[in-house]
C-alpha cells in the first residue's frame, strides 16, 4: 500500500514591535527604525535549534525602491528555541532587516538552508547530489523558497515556503536483508528500473532565481540515480519500519518502475522493484513520495502486532473524524492511523425493506469519537484487512473492543478466514432478555459493552492477510428497553429513517480502541 504525501513548509514571520498598527502603508507609526524579527511554524518538517535561513528584504526609501533593509544582502538568520517553540534571531547585527517610518512597499525573499555563497538572489547554488549522505539529513539538501510583497510590517509577515525539489520516503524492514532482522544497510540506490523508459534526471543542481522562481540547471551536475550513504558501519534496520529520505528533483516515474538496491557491508545486493504500474505518475516539486519496501517483493507490508484502530479522544483531540477517516462516509473504509497498511471496511449485505437506506456517519460528542452505522441487517459486517509476513499456524489472536446500541441488533458474530474458510466460535448465547438465544458469537445490552474474543489460526501464513470480521447474525432482535428486546422485520425507524444508534463506546472505560493483539 503505498501513501503519498504532500509536504509544504510554512514560515511564519512576526513583527516585533513597540508602536500600534496604522494600515497606510506606515507613515503613521510611531518609531523611527522597527526590527523585524521571524518567528517560525512548521507543517511537514521539524526545526532544529541551528537551522539557518537566509533573508533578502527591499522596500521604497526616500522615493527610491528596492532599497535593501540590511547591511548584508544575504541577511543569515539562525533557529533558537523558546519554551518550545521556534524563533529566527540573526547571527550579527549586520544581518538584521531594519524597516523606518516612512518606509513602504516592503518585498522579501527568503529560503533554507543558509549559504554564505548566496550573495546574488538571482543565482542561489543548489543541487541535489547524486551520493547523498544519510547523517547530513534531507532538508540540507535541496532548497525551500518563499516570496512575498506587503505594504507594511506590521502586524506579521507571512512567507510560504515550499521546495524546489521533491522527497522520497522509503521505510525499510528490519528483514530486508536478513530473515531474522537487524539488517544491515550500507548503502542504498535509487534508479529507474528499466533507464530506457526513463528521460528525466534523479540528481540535479544549478541556479535558482529567487525573485522570478527559475530553476537553471548544469547538465554536468545532473544523473539518473541518486546514492544514499550509511557511512562505513552502515545503518542497523532494528525497528519493525525505519525511516530513510532521499532528495531527488522532480521526475515521473517511467514504465517498469524504479529500484531500490540495497546493498550490505560486504557488498552484497538486494534489489527492490517499486512503482511498477504507476508510468506517468508525476512527482512534483515539493511533494513527498512514500513507500513501504517488502522484503519479499509482493507489496504485503506486514502489521506489527498490536494493531490498533483508534477511538474515543487522544490527548484532547478525536481519533475518528472526516479529517481523519475522509473515506468512512463515501466507501465504508475504517484506516489503522499507526500502521496505515491495516484497514477495515463496511459491507451491507441485507435489508428487508427498500427504504429508508441504511448510513454511515461520524459520532463526535463528549467523550466519544466513533463510525457509526444506522439500518444494521442480519449478514451486515465490518471486516478488518491485517497484512502479516510468517504469521504462524497456531496463532491466538485476541481482539478487544467497546460496542453501543440502542434498538440495534443483540445477537453478533466474530468470523475470521482460516484453511480457505471463514470459522466462528459460535455458542448458544442468551441474551440479556432471557427469552431470547442464538447461535453467536456475542450479544449486546441496551446501551455498551466490552467485548473480547481469542481465534486460534491453525494456517500458518507466509505473506498475505489476516480477515476477521464483526459481523450482525441476527438483525430482528433489537434492543428495545433496559430489559427487554423486541423483534422487527426490519432496522428500527425513527421519523422516517433508520434510527438505531450504533457506535463502538462505552462510557467510563478505558477500553477506546478496537485493538488486536498475538499470544
Amino acid at each position: 500500500m503505498r501513501g503519498e504525501i504532500i509536504t509544504t513548509l510554512f514560515i511564519v514571520a512576526l513583527s516585533m514591535i513597540g508602536c500600534q498598527k496604522n494600515l497606510d502603508n506606515n507613515s503613521g507609526l510611531e518609531f523611527d527604525a522597527l526590527q523585524v524579527n521571524f518567528g517560525a511554524t512548521s507543517v511537514g518538517r521539524t526545526w532544529a535549534e541551528g537551522n539557518e535561513i537566509g533573508i533578502y528584504g527591499f522596500c521604497t526609501r526616500n522615493g527610491e525602491q528596492d532599497v535593501r533593509m540590511s547591511t548584508n544582502t544575504n541577511a543569515r538568520y539562525v533557529a533558537k528555541s523558546d519554551g518550545g517553540a521556534f524563533h529566527f534571531a540573526k547571527v550579527s547585527d549586520g544581518d538584521q532587516i531594519i524597516a523606518n517610518k516612512d518606509d513602504h512597499n516592503f518585498r522579501f525573499h527568503a529560503y533554507f538552508p543558509y549559504s554564505a555563497s548566496n550573495s546574488d538572489m538571482s543565482a542561489l547554488s543548489v543541487q541535489v547530489p547524486a551520493r547523498q549522505l544519510h547523517a547530513t539529513g534531507v532538508d540540507n539538501y535541496g532548497l525551500y523558497v518563499a516570496s512575498t510583497q506587503v505594504s507594511t510590517v506590521v502586524p506579521t509577515i507571512n512567507l510560504d515556503f515550499k521546495s524546489v525539489f521533491s522527497t522520497v520516503e522509503l521505510y525499510l524492514p528490519n528483514d530486508i536483508i536478513d530473515e531474522d532482522g537487524n539488517s544491515v544497510v550500507r548503502s542504498l540506490t535509487l534508479k529507474p528500473a528499466v533507464p530506457d523508459n526513463f528521460s528525466g534526471v534523479l540528481a540535479d543542481g544549478g541556479t535558482y532565481n529567487l525573485e522570478t522562481g527559475t530553476f537553471s540547471s548544469n547538465p554536468s551536475l545532473q544523473s539518473d540515480e541518486i546514492e544514499l550513504d550509511f557511512g562505513t558501519a552502515g545503518i542497523v534496520l532494528t525497528s519493525a519500519f525505519t525511516k530513510v529520505s532521499l532528495a531527488v528533483a522532480p521526475f515521473t516515474i517511467p514504465e517498469g518502475g524504479m529500484d531500490v538496491v540495497l546493498s550490505d557491508l560486504s557488498g552484497n545486493e538486494t534489489i527492490i522493484t517499486i512503482l511498477d504500474g504507476e508510468e506517468g505518475t508525476v512527482l512534483a516539486a515539493g511533494q513527498v513520495l512514500t513507500e513501504y519496501l517488502s522484503r519479499d517483493n509482493d507489496g504485503i507490508i506486514p502489521v506489527n502486532f498490536p494493531v490498533v484502530f483508534s477511538l474515543g479522544l487522544t490527548n484532547g483531540d478525536r481519533n475518528f473524524t472526516a479529517v481523519t477517516q475522509p473515506r468512512w462516509v463515501s466507501d465504508g473504509i475504517w484506516t489503522c492511523p499507526s500502521q496505515t497498511q491495516a484497514y477495515a471496511q463496511w459491507y451491507k449485505v441485507s435489508d428487508p425493506a427498500p427504504s429508508p437506506l441504511q448510513f454511515k456517519q461520524f459520532v463526535n460528542t463528549g467523550a466519544i469519537s466513533s463510525p457509526e452505522i444506522r439500518g444494521i441487517w442480519t449478514g451486515d459486517y465490518l471486516e478488518f484487512t491485517l497484512p502479516v509476513k510468517r504469521f504462524a499456524a497456531g496463532t491466538a489472536v485476541t481482539i478487544k473492543f467497546p460496542m453501543y446500541t440502542r434498538q440495534g441488533p443483540v445477537f453478533w458474530n466474530i468470523e475470521y478466514f482460516d484453511e480457505g474458510v471463514w470459522k466462528s466460535n459460535k455458542t448458544n448465547v442468551t441474551s440479556y432478555d432471557p427469552a431470547y438465544t442464538r447461535q453467536a458469537t456475542f450479544s449486546l445490552i441496551r446501551g455498551g459493552k466490552i467485548i473480547e474474543h481469542t481465534m486460534i489460526f491453525a494456517e500458518a501464513i507466509q505473506s498475505g492477510h489476516v480477515k476477521i470480521r464483526i459481523t450482525c447474525a441476527d438483525g430482528s432482535i433489537q434492543a428495545d428497553t433496559d430489559t427487554k428486546v423486541a423483534v422487527r422485520t426490519t432496522p428500527w425507524v425513527s421519523s422516517g429513517t433508520y434510527g438505531a444508534p450504533f457506535y463502538l463506546y462505552l462510557a467510563d472505560s478505558d477500553v477506546t480502541s478496537i485493538t488486536f493483539s498475538t499470544n
